[in-house]
């Protein structure tokens, strides 16, 4: 079974990698979201009904906002750490 299992460093270095600049790009889009719905809010709708559903609106990115940079700092590193726990514990003889 040994023989079947293969490991690429490269590989999961690159998906973290590319993980985390979506998540970077996506947090990014979301604070500038929030400051267009803010801009909006303030300077351009006094209709109160469109106005409450914005500011709905901006509550939820908000949240979709704060996970996605929990998730981005979470991942910084694992890759690495994932790979030198292996290379440890079967003492690089992949």
């Amino acid at each position: 079974m040994s023989k079947e299992l293969k490991i690429s460093d490269a590989e999961y270095i690159f998906a973290e990698n590319t993980l985390l600049a979506y998540l970077t790009a996506m947090v990014e889009a979301e604070i500038e979201f929030q400051k267009v719905i803010g801009a909006v809010l303030i300077h351009a709708l006094e209709d109160p009904v469109i106005s409450t559903k914005l500011g709905n609106l901006s509550e939820k990115m908000s949240a979709i906002a704060e996970k996605t940079s929990r998730l981005a700092n979470g991942l910084t590193g694992g890759s690495h750490d994932f790979i030198t726990d292996i290379d440890e514990k079967d003492q690089f003889i992949y």
